[in-house]
């Protein structure tokens, strides 16, 4: 309904959300990379670019409430391409898992920081930022064709947090698909705002404009649309983790060489139901009869 649309635009209509960059030491060794510290406070990778690399940044823990994280990607003229991956043909980057530690003063062993709703203002097809939280290696978050520009991802903690002074947040950004495909220039932040905290796409942030009567039906259109998918997401993502679940559908979002059909699949008729043993095509065999 309209009224949630214009609840949508209330929450993102005004003051930006305030981030409080994480500034992590002046330089860090990954891998056979070096991360160096900008005057920005985001860190630059140097050095050889390997095939595959993990970065484990530490940074003192923010003062105050924290509901979101997250995670900037920039341009630069060192980089391939201006990056803001290392990827030599292109500069594109993938970002396998995005984890946070949290160490307390006095702890023997870290725990996991429990991240949720991850969104940014850009998704490679088929290489989205929920794949950064699925904790599957073999998928990640991508930018190509968007190559050459910012980027943004935000992860709403599960339960806003405060943490004792002295904490450490350590944040590891494992990049293991191959082929280079690196983070070369990013910055971390932290913020206390009210959620739900989103990166918004350039098409929908223009959305969230002060008036609304500047908005055609279309634009109505596609901003409804948005907090449908939105409504829904939040919706799945609160029901309880199945034991088991079976499901077949035709229209998927590519993922690595597993597409879908561009057509319906021929049926044949089984030998004694032995699907290693197809015989006439369904409606060849219904003919016949």
């Amino acid at each position: 309904p309209r009224s949630e649309v214009e609840t949508w635009r209330a929450r993102h209509v005004g003051e930006p959300v305030p981030w409080q960059t994480l500034l992590a030491p002046d330089s860090i060794a990954a891998g056979s990379a070096v991360l160096t510290r900008q005057p920005d406070g985001s860190l630059l990778a140097s050095g050889p670019t390997p095939e595959r690399d993990t970065y484990t940044v530490p940074v003192p823990a923010p003062a105050g409430r924290v509901t979101a994280l997250q995670l900037e990607v920039f341009p630069d003229d060192s980089l391939p391409h201006r990056g803001p991956g290392r990827q030599a043909q292109n500069g594109n980057l993938h970002l396998s898992e995005f984890r946070v530690e949290i160490q307390t003063p006095g702890s023997d062993a870290p725990q996991a920081l429990d991240l949720v709703n991850p969104t940014a203002d850009f998704n490679q097809d088929g290489w989205t930022i929920v794949h950064a939280l699925d904790g599957n290696a073999q998928t990640a978050w991508g930018i190509h064709p968007q190559e050459g520009k910012p980027h943004r991802a935000v992860f709403e903690l599960k339960e806003p947090r405060t943490f004792a002074a002295g904490t450490t947040l350590t944040f590891v950004l494992q990049q293991t698909h191959g082929g280079g495909h690196l983070i070369g220039r990013f910055r971390l932040a932290s913020t206390g705002a009210r959620g739900p905290v989103r990166a918004l796409p350039a098409a929908l942030a223009e959305l969230a404009q002060p008036d609304p009567a500047t908005l055609t039906a279309t634009q109505w259109t596609r901003l409804a649309d948005h907090v449908l998918r939105e409504h829904l997401r939040r919706a799945l993502a609160a029901l309880p983790a199945p034991s088991l679940v079976y499901a077949a559908a035709a229209e998927f979002e590519p993922d690595g060489s597993l597409c879908p059909p561009q057509s319906p699949r021929p049926i044949h008729v089984l030998h004694r139901g032995d699907i290693t043993q197809p015989r006439a095509r369904s409606e060849e065999h219904t003919s016949e009869l």
